[in-house]
């Protein structure tokens, strides 16, 4: 099992430590609601070196990822960010990820721990010659810093001029000669951002950003994978093993603006299919008339008539409700239409609702 930098600070700090994806994480440090309500009001510090850091370059990188990436790739910016998918030959999702630009032919990818073998192999098989993947992962960690204090203290907390980064945008550059690169952006439904540096200095970095006081009130509090789970699902945001996986295409997961239609992609023809003939199933949202939380492959019923089924759900600590996000036959997926979840051996109400759950307020 693969340890984070970070792994010794963690158990220091009385963290529950699970197995993910093949490595040792925190699950919580205090409680999962306490770590997801201090995000929503605060700003929260995530552990998040697991994930997948890949590096692209060389002179046919753009037109490798092109046809690797169901988004646009070619136009991209310098030091800009998009999501994307990586679709097998059928249409199903072999990943999603992010896909920044930090040089002319270099790109940074952040993919999912429990992909990334696969997408480094999926990779190497369609490069272009004289363009070259390297594995950053082990040699790096990262951070996620995440919450609704974090853009007007992010002077304190990063090197560097980012208060004026623009969502989606990155910026590398050295501070004390320690090299990083910060993304805004996140996988909270808060603003924040996700920063890139050497394993060997992030344990002190973490110290630092936990160590912060304004008149000796803690600013930032390490989060665990339960807050990362329950604040991901009240955003409404995917989850790689539960609402996508290779037997899902995008356009029944709800990511048909990650897919641009006008180029080629791997996968690009059976998606035209599925376009064509018209989604089976789709993602929705459902809210339970009941606390209690549907649980992942829990069964839902449409007019007493099995339609589909959950792939993540929890009560919402936000919310103060339970929520739960699935798949249904698309006859029954209008927002407003009236469900019922098994759970155990009951069936309990639940209403098909607009994603996302919560959005976050918008300031002034």
């Amino acid at each position: 099992m693969y340890k984070t930098s970070l792994y010794q600070s963690h158990v220091e700090l009385g963290a529950k430590m699970v197995e993910f994806a093949g490595w040792s994480l925190p699950l919580y440090y205090t409680s999962i609601i306490e770590e997801h309500n201090w995000t929503r009001e605060n700003i929260g510090l995530f552990d998040v070196s697991h994930m997948g850091r890949l590096e692209v370059a060389g002179s046919g990188a753009a037109e490798s990822l092109s046809f690797l990436c169901t988004r646009q790739i070619i136009d991209m910016e310098i030091n800009e960010t998009r999501y994307s998918l990586m679709c097998n030959r059928d249409g199903g999702i072999l990943d999603d990820l992010m896909v920044s630009r930090i040089g002319k032919d270099k790109f940074y990818i952040v993919c999912n721990a429990s992909n990334r073998e696969k997408i480094e192999r999926h990779i190497e098989e369609n490069l272009t010659p004289g363009t070259t993947l390297i594995d950053r992962t082990f040699q790096t960690s990262m951070l996620a810093i995440q919450g609704p204090k974090v853009a007007q203290m992010i002077s304190k907390l990063l090197p560097g001029e980012l208060t004026n980064l623009a969502h989606r945008q990155l910026h590398a550059g050295e501070f004390m000669g320690i090299s990083y690169i910060a993304f805004r952006g996140g996988y909270t439904g808060e603003d924040g951002f996700e920063v890139v540096i050497p394993s060997t200095i992030c344990p002190m970095i973490w110290a630092q950003l936990i160590g912060i006081t304004i008149d000796d009130e803690k600013l930032v509090k390490p989060v665990g994978l339960g807050a990362r789970d329950t604040l991901r699902l009240e955003a409404g945001l995917p989850l790689y093993g539960h609402e996508l996986t290779e037997q899902i295409d995008p356009l029944t997961a709800g990511l048909k603006f990650a897919v641009c239609m006008e180029k080629d992609f791997m996968g690009r023809e059976a998606i035209a299919r599925i376009a064509k003939q018209g989604v089976k199933q789709k993602r929705v949202g459902l809210k339970l008339k009941t606390r209690r939380a549907a649980r992942a492959g829990y069964k839902i019923f449409c007019e007493d008539k099995e339609c589909g089924y959950v792939t993540s759900g929890c009560f919402a600590p936000t919310l103060k409700e339970s929520i739960a996000m699935g798949y249904v036959d698309i006859e029954y997926a209008d927002v407003g239409t009236i469900v019922s979840v098994e759970i155990g051996k009951g069936r309990h109400q639940a209403e098909i609702v607009k994603l996302p759950f919560y959005r976050r307020p918008i300031a002034g």
